[in-house]
């Protein structure tokens, strides 16, 4: 009996398998990551190269006797496009959805030239 309560379904730690939405825009692209119960405080985005590495824990570490919260953690790696402007990749959190930009470098923009 003791052997039930010791699977994985009983563990108090959640690892999730994030819904993300990678995209082009007119800008460069965009990543749009589902990251409930994280915020700035315990999400990290890392960037080394050409692969960008998301990471997150949550712990609840009190005296709580009772709870149907439980610790969580991220782990995600994207390799991101050449032609993307590293210097000015920006991220924010907002109501549980993590937005990465990832500007295109100014060579690789689009341009439309008018025949004369």
């Amino acid at each position: 009996m003791d052997d039930f309560f010791n699977d994985s379904f009983f563990n108090d730690n959640l690892t999730y398998n994030n819904n993300y939405r990678f995209y082009k825009t007119d800008d460069g692209y965009s990543l749009d990551m589902l990251v409930p119960g994280f915020n700035k405080e315990n999400l990290s985005v890392e960037l080394d190269d050409n692969k960008i590495f998301i990471k997150g824990e949550t712990k609840y570490e009190d005296n709580t006797l009772m709870s149907e919260l439980c610790n969580s953690f991220i782990s995600k790696k994207f390799i991101i496009p050449h032609d993307v402007d590293t210097s000015k990749i920006d991220a924010d959190v907002t109501d549980g959805v993590l937005s990465i930009k990832l500007p295109f470098t100014k060579k690789s923009k689009k341009k439309v030239i008018k025949l004369v």
